[in-house]
């Protein structure tokens, strides 16, 4: 029998970030993930419970419109597949196992503070609905394979470092990350 617990809107998305994460954790076989921009992965507890599976075995796949280069880019070094399409979503998606998902309503892109929605357990049909739409999002969306580096805020920084008035030699350090 399938269960609905809430999200409740809380300062820096504490309730939606513990349980998803607790669903990251959970999972043993796949993730697939329906975004906007993937913003959330910007939560490094959230970025960590989806390295655990990986490390676990588990499979990532995501769909995002505009997804943000760290995000698109730690996927992909991941192993995860990801998609880039035109399409919409509306609301935000996350399913684990094909059975487990998160439903993320419609907020604010890269706004803290905002996320609400619902968690359902062991809901099988309705997850496979959610699946089935990912499927006909994907067949009109660009895998991405390759990270795009040079949007990368981080490679950013390290390629064209501020002056902060102190001494350094980033060239070392670039030559050290990109050979």
């Amino acid at each position: 029998m399938a269960k609905i617990t809430d999200i409740r809107k809380t300062e820096f998305d504490g309730d939606f970030r513990r349980k998803v994460r607790g669903l990251l954790d959970s999972a043993e076989k796949e993730v697939v993930i329906i975004t906007g921009e993937g913003s959330s992965f910007g939560f490094l507890d959230l970025r960590h419970a989806t390295e655990r599976a990986v490390e676990r075995g588990v499979k990532i796949r995501v769909y995002a419109i505009n997804p943000v280069p760290e995000f698109l880019n730690k996927v992909l070094m991941l192993g995860g597949e990801v998609y880039r399409g035109k399409k919409k979503a509306g609301n935000h998606f996350l399913i684990v196992d094909g059975k487990d998902w998160v439903i993320s309503k419609e907020h604010p892109p890269r706004v803290i503070g905002k996320r609400q929605g619902e968690i359902h357990l062991n809901d099988r049909r309705s997850a496979k609905k959610i699946l089935a739409d990912f499927g006909d999002l994907v067949k009109n969306a660009e895998r991405v394979k390759t990270p795009i580096w040079n949007k990368d805020p981080l490679v950013q920084a390290i390629r064209r470092p501020k002056s902060w008035g102190i001494k350094t030699d980033a060239k070392k350090l670039e030559e050290e990350l990109f050979g």
